[in-house]
């Protein structure tokens, strides 16, 4: 069993040791839907971060008071609308 886990019967789950916890949000305010879980790790001392992919500029100030509310780092990864075609004959 690793370290930081507990067995409860049959089933092996996380206790509150320390941590990492990613979350991959595509547009930004997604993240907040699981922001209880989020901010429950975080205040256990786990290390919280949320990379978004796609956040117009103009909500990036939302997306970091939501962040900062739970006690979540964030990131912005810089795609674009535009850069990217999701048009079915460009999957490979």
């Amino acid at each position: 069993m690793d370290v930081g886990k507990t067995m409860i019967g049959k089933e092996e789950v996380f206790d509150s040791a320390k941590g990492r916890l990613l979350v991959l949000a595509t547009y930004g305010m997604e993240f907040v839907q699981c922001g209880g879980t989020l901010a429950n790790h975080a205040d256990k001392g786990w290390d919280v971060h949320v990379a978004v992919l796609m956040c117009r500029e103009e909500f990036h100030e939302e997306v970091k008071a939501a962040a900062e509310v739970l006690g979540v780092s964030v990131e912005f990864l810089g795609f674009n609308f535009e850069s990217l075609d999701l048009s079915i004959g460009t999957r490979g």
